[in-house]
């Protein structure tokens, strides 16, 4: 196999992976969290230029770790790591995490898959809170509840569009065409 077909096999299993983590049932938490959201103060984040995230060799979809790595080794001690939600395209809240200048500005040092908006919306929510379980991972926590990959606006919307992706993607369909609307 060629080095461009497994980056494409690659790039189709986290592609699976993240359909996956969209497609649960929807429930009163998630309504009441997309509720509290849609009124907290919205900023605008910055992504670091690919060339930056290179430099810095960030791992892919680890954006917690990436952040809390970059305030732990800020030699500055300017820069904090803040949890929160990108706000996606489609009105979704992805779980997500930034770095902050202490000064207004917001920037994201992690690679992305799909999403290389230079800018985008994040809801900074400091009813986020981190619990390390016995597998040795963090989970984030928002009212008690564990969060997955993020919360719903329209869950039956949001199923639906997962569910066609991972159809095309299973069907073969090369992984950036599977996701392009």
């Amino acid at each position: 196999m060629g080095e461009a077909k497994r980056r494409e096999a690659g790039l189709r299993e986290q592609l699976l992976k993240k359909v996956d983590q969209w497609v649960f049932p929807a429930s009163q938490w998630e309504a009441d969290t997309v509720a509290e959201l849609k009124v907290l103060p919205v900023v605008t984040a910055q992504r670091a230029s690919a060339q930056e995230i290179a430099y810095m060799r960030m791992p892919v979809s680890e954006c917690h770790a990436n952040c809390r790595w970059y305030e732990a080794n800020d030699p500055t001690g300017t820069f904090k790591a803040v949890v929160g939600w990108l706000v996606d395209p489609d009105g979704n809240y992805v779980l997500h995490s930034v770095i902050s200048d202490g000064q207004g500005g917001y920037g994201c040092i992690t690679p992305a898959t799909a999403d290389n908006r230079p800018f985008f919306e994040f809801v900074p929510d400091p009813k986020i809170s981190w619990q390390d379980g016995k597998d040795g991972y963090r989970r984030a926590i928002r009212g008690g509840q564990v969060i997955g990959a993020g919360v719903r606006s329209d869950p039956d919307k949001t199923i639906a569009e997962a569910l066609e992706v991972k159809r095309k993607l299973l069907a073969g369909i090369h992984p950036m065409k599977a996701i392009e609307r």
